[in-house]
């Protein structure tokens, strides 16, 4: 049975070194050797969050602090039941909602090319698998790591080669070397395009400036984002610590907005955002398209 480990931080807003300490062990569980079995891995998580991985090191899954709103035991074991994937399958129970998304690495012999690796997910009843959405630098070929985030656990995880096993249901993956769809824009990395009016602005306004939210009328960190929220985003210094830009246009991994959303702020960046938790995958990702797009209006 494995030896997990338990965080003792209350909340994911409370600071940024115990996540990323809990990150920095599941990763060395997940590069670790270790003889291929199939005998279950068991560990009770509660809210504090923890690691659970299986025994044959090829699937870790960290959860963070606040993912959970209990105590749940987990078991984990590698499966000749799911469907074809291109690496070993995981098993994993129980498959409930996350308040926090999870953080699914897989460890085996990546597809060629590398950037072709991705985490696949398979709820139960579901036809196929879906493809996660990457972390950011998810693949580590060094390592033979890749790294996804699931909202919901899954009932089984395998790893994916560039989703050509999935039906429509994948999210989060970049189909731009594919030629399934004769639209697709092979030259742009980030996908689609997207616009800051049709599709950041409502993301905007659901989770971060509606009158319960802080950018609204209240405007925290005299950020508002109800009105004229592009002219107060792209290019502007940040109250907090005016050396850091709110968004920089065309590059998302420096953007002090992309950096709170994925709860990663540097120290001097204040709190993640939203603080009621973590945003989807989907809208996440869709911000982080349109700063790397150069930010259309």
């Amino acid at each position: 049975m494995r030896l997990i480990g338990q965080l003792s931080t209350p909340h994911p807003v409370a600071a940024r070194a115990p996540r990323s300490a809990l990150l920095a062990r599941a990763v060395l569980i997940a590069i670790a050797t270790g003889a291929c079995t199939q005998t279950p891995s068991r560990s009770t998580i509660g809210p504090a969050g923890g690691v659970i991985a299986s025994e044959d090191d090829g699937f870790t899954m960290v959860l963070w602090p606040g993912a959970l709103g209990g105590y749940e035991d987990f078991e984990v074991v590698q499966t000749s039941e799911a469907p074809e994937s291109f690496g070993a399958a995981y098993r994993v129970t129980p498959n409930l909602a996350l308040g926090i998304d999870a953080e699914i690495i897989l460890r085996g012999n990546l597809p060629m090319p590398t950037s072709l690796a991705r985490v696949g997910a398979l709820s139960e009843g579901a036809g196929d698998w879906r493809s996660l959405p990457l972390d950011p630098q998810g693949i580590d070929a060094n390592d033979g790591t890749v790294r996804g985030h699931d909202g919901q656990i899954s009932l089984y995880y395998a790893m994916l080669d560039g989703g050509d096993i999935g039906g429509t249901d994948t999210i989060g993956m970049d189909t731009s070397s594919t030629t399934d769809d004769p639209t697709s824009d092979s030259g742009d990395p980030t996908g689609p395009p997207v616009s800051f009016a049709a599709d950041v602005q409502p993301i905007l306004d659901e989770s971060c400036s509606v009158p319960s939210s802080c950018h609204g009328i209240s405007a925290a960190g005299s950020l508002d984002l109800e009105t004229n929220a592009y002219e107060n985003l792209v290019g502007v210094a940040a109250h907090v610590d005016g050396s850091l830009v709110r968004v920089i246009a065309g590059n998302s991994d420096d953007s002090l907005l992309m950096n709170k959303l994925d709860f990663a702020p540097p120290p001097n960046g204040g709190l993640p955002m939203p603080t009621g938790g973590m945003l989807p995958a989907p809208p996440i990702e869709l911000i982080r398209a349109w700063i790397d797009q150069g930010c259309p209006p």
